[in-house]
């Protein structure tokens, strides 16, 4: 009896054990999964903010803990541990997909950076602060050199294009010129005034200063002064050469920018046109541009033709005071920076490319950007006391800028060199724009345009009206034709695949066959409502078009009807062909978009997921992914075989109206109602799909690590801990 009484108080002390384990581990999960939703809140917060280095911190220490949390070891995972899982993985994609600051030095100086630039091999970046600090970095953040107790406020720094020497100016006029092979003070020399900022000239044998005193004072490398230049009514606030060394240009806190000669000092041009302060300037590599900035909130771009600088454009999407402006080493690209805490990159027509937000939370303002040799990367100088350093390469996305309205259709030319674009633009409804991102041509039309489609041998392109007529257009721009084709809107205009027809469509309900001189060579009739597009068959023998009628239409190019297509609840928006010409794939305002086998019109897959009307849908040129866009503002990219959804990118704001994959598939183009084009690398994209395995989710986690390396080890506490340092040891 004592043994039985025995056993039952052991069963139960093992009992009570055992459930306090259970509760230990229980609880231990839980604290792991709130910490881990902190984090991903964290991240979230962060992205939508503009702090990138923030949110991928947050993301990479997110996933972190998730693989310690055995949620994928585990035999069965309950919905909320699903829930976790999937918003780990989803705010570590957003984040990779956005992310182009790939360093912030946090505490670089211990007052405003005032200025910075690159070494010429680009290897070696000096800083100067308000704290009368000068430092020497590496390329990855590393901390080379201090130089302490300057005896002033820093101003300016330059490096000779030689690459031996750089040059400093404090507030109280002390020029210093510094050999940065020894990290040692050559010389010291006074300005004669209060400094603003200094100019090695091309050729490295002379340096300029500017100040407060009105005056250009120009200098051998010994402090002899060799000549001074006056003219300015106030402050001279910055002063850069032309590489030819023709000329000199000054800007100054008078509202001008002066050009000076520089072999003599004779003023040639007084540059009026900025309304307030002009902080900076800068001249292109060819010497046929100059970049101006200032207190109006704007840059302004100046072109030297007919023997004078003339004002090209203004650029105006600051929205506080510009402080700085830099070409780009290539002379195509410009940077502009200020008070409203934003790098803004133009093209030299003027275009918006992209915009790089610094963390709001930081105090406003960039005071100096300064591009690397390569052009692949721009390092920015804070009022907050940081340095920040953004990629120009390699980006997941690219954002094509400067249509004014949502966009109607976007494509690729068949040889992959251009892509077109219609909108809502009144003057200028269709752009052509290089494979890289950069504008061709803006092509003028006096009515709205609704697509564009390149003829196959991309020698033109095509375009519907919304007056009812079709437009045909040469690609350098040059209107070819233009002809009344329907009574309504014509919804879509495509070549044959030989190039020798052109097929329509109309709000008429009727699809209509022409030859490129505009000749009527067929109507097709059968759809009850408007036919809202039309593809060809690969091998140019089937047409199929999609209607408002809810249905699908199989052709044959001479006119016969092969099958109606009805599965569809609502218009279907668009039709296109696989690649190999075996299937459809139709887009709905149902929501759905549908999979259709050609020879016996069968519904042979949905894909489910998007949220709203679904505009556009195609296969990517190998046969293995969908892509579709919707009103949702979401990119869905889907497996064909298996109908999985791989990716949902988020990146535009509002509708996504058209899509078009490049010729080799590595590419899609995606437009909407922002106003923009985004171009996807789809090989990176792809390779932040849902994580399915502990192993994908390894590779994720080394994929951020691998970006945050250098922001790790250039920052320490207060800002990264000494074991968030070890986060990817």
């Amino acid at each position: 009896m004592a043994i039985s009484i025995g056993l039952v108080i052991m069963i139960g002390l093992t009992i009570v054990a055992e459930n306090a384990r259970r509760y230990a581990v229980e609880q231990r999960h839980l604290a792991i999964k709130s910490e881990i939703d902190a984090l991903n809140a964290l991240a979230w917060a962060d992205l939508s903010t503009h702090n990138q280095l923030g949110a991928l911190f947050a993301s990479v220490k997110a996933t972190k803990h998730l693989k310690q949390s055995g949620i994928f070891t585990a035999k069965f995972v309950s919905a909320e541990d699903q829930a976790t899982l999937n918003n780990t993985h989803e705010n570590l994609k957003e984040v990779m997909l956005n992310i182009n600051e790939v360093n912030c030095i946090h505490q670089a100086h211990n007052d405003t950076v005032q200025a910075i630039d690159f070494s010429p091999d680009g290897q070696q970046i000096v800083s100067i602060g308000s704290d009368g600090k000068v430092k020497i970095w590496q390329r990855n953040g590393s901390l080379l050199h201090s130089f302490d107790n300057l005896g002033g406020r820093g101003r300016d720094v330059n490096f000779s294009r030689q690459g031996k020497l750089f040059a400093t100016i404090l507030a109280n006029g002390t020029i210093h010129l510094w050999d940065i092979t020894q990290g040692r003070l050559i010389r010291s020399w006074q300005h004669i005034g209060d400094g603003m900022t200094l100019h090695f000239t091309p050729a490295g044998d002379r340096l300029i200063s500017g100040g407060a005193d009105r005056k250009i004072r120009i200098w051998n490398l010994q402090g002899q002064l060799l000549d001074t230049l006056e003219g300015h009514q106030a402050a001279i606030s910055e002063i850069t050469v032309s590489s030819n060394e023709q000329w000199l240009a000054s800007a100054s806190f008078d509202n001008t920018v002066k050009i000076w000669r520089l072999a003599d000092g004779q003023l040639l041009q007084t540059l009026k046109g900025h309304e307030d302060r002009v902080y900076s300037v800068d001249f292109n590599s060819e010497n046929n541009r100059l970049a101006t900035a200032s207190a109006d909130n704007t840059a302004k771009l100046w072109r030297f033709t007919d023997n004078q600088w003339q004002l090209e454009t203004t650029l105006t999407a600051h929205t506080n005071w510009v402080y700085t402006v830099h070409f780009n080493p290539g002379g195509k690209t410009v940077a502009t920076a200020g008070a409203d805490n934003t790098v803004r990159l133009w093209n030299h027509d003027g275009i918006l490319l992209k915009t790089f937000y610094n963390d709001p939370l930081a105090r406003a303002g960039i005071k100096d950007v300064a591009f690397d040799p390569r052009g692949e990367m721009i390092a920015t100088a804070n009022v907050d006391k940081t340095i920040r350093f953004y990629n120009l390469e390699g980006s997941l996305i690219e954002i094509l800028q400067g249509h004014l309205s949502g966009l109607k259709d976007v494509t690729f030319s068949p040889n992959g060199e251009l892509i077109a674009s219609v909108s809502h633009d009144k003057s200028y409804p269709l752009k052509l724009w290089r494979s890289d991102g950069s504008l061709l041509r803006n092509v003028e039309s006096a009515v709205g345009l609704r697509s564009v489609e390149f003829s196959p041998d991309s020698q033109f392109f095509v375009a519907s009206g919304y007056d009812g007529q079709i437009y045909l257009w040469r690609s350098n721009g040059e209107l070819e034709r233009h002809w009344q084709a329907h009574e309504f809107t014509v919804k879509k205009v495509t070549f044959s695949p030989e190039g020798s027809l052109l097929v329509s469509t109309s709000s008429d309900e009727t699809i209509k066959l022409w030859t490129m001189q505009g000749q009527l060579v067929a109507t097709l009739t059968g759809h009850e409502e408007g036919v809202n597009d039309i593809a060809f068959s690969p091998n140019g023998e089937f047409l199929a078009s999609a209607s408002a009628d809810k249905t699908v239409k199989l052709w044959r190019r001479d006119s016969t009807l092969i099958n109606t297509l009805s599965g569809h609840e609502d218009w279907v928006n668009s039709v296109t062909f696989s690649p190999d010409g075996r299937y459809l794939i139709s887009a709905s305002s149902d929501h759905t978009v549908k999979l259709w086998a050609v020879a016996d019109g069968q519904l042979v897959k949905t894909f489910q997921g998007h949220e709203d009307w679904v505009w556009q849908a195609a296969m990517s040129p190998d046969g293995k992914k969908i892509a579709s866009v919707s009103s949702d503002g979401t990119v869905k990219l889907w497996n064909v075989e298996t109908g999985q959804l791989l990716s949902s990118l988020t990146e535009h704001e509002g509708w996504v109206r058209a899509l078009s994959f490049s010729p080799n598939g590595k590419r899609l183009a995606t437009a909407g109602a922002d106003r923009t084009i985004i171009l996807w690398d789809l090989e990176s994209v792809e390779q932040f799909r849902p994580a399915s395995s502990d192993m994908e989710l390894d590779a994720h986690f080394v994929k951020g690590c691998q970006w945050l390396k250098n922001y790790l080890n250039a920052n320490s506490e207060p800002f990264i801990s000494p074991e968030d340092k070890k986060l990817c040891d």
